[in-house]
């Protein structure tokens, strides 16, 4: 995440934004503190709000809470492990 963070930093300080939208999942999620990761979002929030671009981000294990510029779209159809987004038919 740290080398995801400085790429879109200096992507950021150099206007070379060529994209208006990231999407992002979380690696290996049991390895980051919670504390850690929503540092990383909320920051991730203000630069993107600053450029003007849209973050899509999936994760399991951590819940951001967001404001009134947020949306979360949540799995509906049960699996294995976790709720999915796409419903098993076998």
């Amino acid at each position: 995440m740290a080398y995801h963070a400085a790429l879109i930093e200096l992507m950021a300080q150099h206007n070379s934004f060529c994209f208006k939208f990231l999407i992002l999942d979380t690696p290996k999620q049991h390895e980051i503190h919670n504390d850690d990761l929503n540092q990383y979002i909320k920051a991730l929030k203000v630069l993107c709000v600053q450029q003007s671009v849209q973050v899509v981000f999936s994760t399991t294990e951590y819940h951001y809470e967001g404001d009134n510029q947020d949306m979360e779209w949540n799995p509906k159809y049960q699996g294995e492990k976790q709720l999915m987004f796409l419903k098993n038919e076998f």
